[in-house]
């Protein structure tokens, strides 16, 4: 595990009650939702096959569950729990210049109030050449009806952001990464010149849902979620219109002009 250095601080990481209690639930819910597992795998499965092999930092480790995959990663959160390596905000991480060779999060970004300062400082944070790998939330056609209709998390497609500084971690706008990576991709030389896109790839269209995530129960015997999540890649080419989730992976330039597109 990397030690924590002194760093000049952007912002203060409170204490978050909340997001405590969110965290422990989810904890609970993992434990006993094998469907949820499998598939959390899967995602974690992509993460590593998408970074370099060296020092891996994940943000956002919440209830621990990529740590339980991956026990080498050192993984962080807003708050305190035993199974992280330690407490940071990826606003203002306590790390030197260059100290990862790779930083990886699920579901982080369209939790943050400023998503550019974020990326910004992961991106300062990893040595050039290095990676930020994620998955998060993807609002497709059919993903945005779903949500609206059963999820109560904002997918607001014409802000990057919704809230200020002083939101609670566990408020988000799903949006934001579709945002970023897909409808505005055409913006990210100018917002992140230090960042290049290597792949973004829209996923997860009918077992992710139907699991209930972590917040309602499994709509359908376990059985038949492992056999539709083992059919679903065959028809990968329909989850730009049907996704929930998507897979982005970007490389740290070695210098702003290496970042333009080709």
């Amino acid at each position: 595990m990397s030690t924590p250095t002194a760093h000049s601080s952007h912002s203060s990481t409170p204490h978050h009650a909340d997001w405590e209690e969110e965290v422990r639930v989810h904890r609970e819910v993992w434990q006993k939702k094998p469907i949820l597992r499998q598939i959390y795998r899967r995602w974690y499965e992509s993460i590593r096959r998408s970074c370099l092999s060296g020092k891996t930092l994940e943000v956002g480790g919440g209830s621990g569950n990529f740590k339980q995959y991956w026990p080498e990663l050192t993984s962080c959160d807003v708050v305190d729990a035993p199974w992280l390596d330690l407490k940071a905000d990826c606003l203002d991480l306590p790390f030197e210049d260059g100290a990862f060779d790779n930083v990886v999060g699920v579901d982080v970004l369209h939790h943050l109030y400023d998503p550019d300062l974020a990326l910004h400082e992961m991106s300062r944070v990893v040595r050039a050449g290095g990676r930020l790998v994620f998955v998060e939330p993807y609002v497709s056609w059919f993903s945005r009806k779903i949500r609206a209709r059963y999820h109560d998390e904002a997918q607001d497609l014409e802000r990057d952001v919704i809230y200020d500084e002083n939101k609670k971690p566990e408020e988000a706008n799903l949006a934001i990464p579709t945002r970023l990576f897909i409808r505005n991709r055409q913006e990210l030389p100018s917002r992140f010149p230090m960042l290049r896109i290597l792949d973004v790839k829209c996923t997860d269209m009918l077992a992710y849902p139907l699991t209930g995530g972590f917040r309602r129960r499994v709509l359908l015997p376990e059985p038949v979620l492992r056999m539709i999540d083992s059919v679903e890649p065959w028809f990968a080419f329909l989850s730009p219109w049907l996704g929930f989730k998507m897979l982005v992976v970007l490389e740290v330039c070695a210098s702003p002009q290496a970042a333009e597109p080709e």
